[in-house]
């Protein structure tokens, strides 16, 4: 972009080039502006959606019987030395992987919008005068 404000200031007529540079320069703002409320709404909704996908995670994980069978590492470890194909299969079907696949896909987007959000969120809200090349 720099390269075309040089370009700009050095072919058009100097009252022109400076119209041309502060239009460029609000239009900049206006879309920086933009992202900032598109990412912010974004980082709210993928936030908000994180806390009820974990705590929908957290209840499908108390209804299955994946507490029993991790229980089972704890008290019986003798069984589960003989029969770990068996433990192994039961403890992976009982685990809800649905519920942490949101979970993990709902972090990745929040995480993905703030990240966003902080690059753009400064720019929104300075405004640079139009520098003369």
């Amino acid at each position: 972009m720099h390269t075309v404000k040089r370009l700009i200031a050095s072919h058009a007529p100097p009252d022109l080039a400076e119209k041309i540079l502060a239009r460029i320069a609000e239009l900049e703002l206006r879309a920086a502006r933009f992202r900032t409320a598109l990412f912010g709404a974004t980082s709210l909704a993928a936030l908000s959606a994180t806390g009820v996908a974990a705590w929908y995670a957290l209840f499908e994980l108390s209804r299955s019987s994946f507490a029993s069978y991790a229980s089972l590492a704890l008290s019986d470890s003798g069984a589960i030395t003989i029969l770990w194909r068996e433990f192994i299969f039961s403890l992976l079907e009982s685990l809800p992987v649905l519920e942490i696949t949101l979970v993990f896909i709902s972090v990745f987007v929040a995480t993905w919008s703030v990240t966003k959000l902080a690059y753009y969120g400064p720019r929104a809200f300075t405004h640079r005068s139009v520098q003369r090349i």
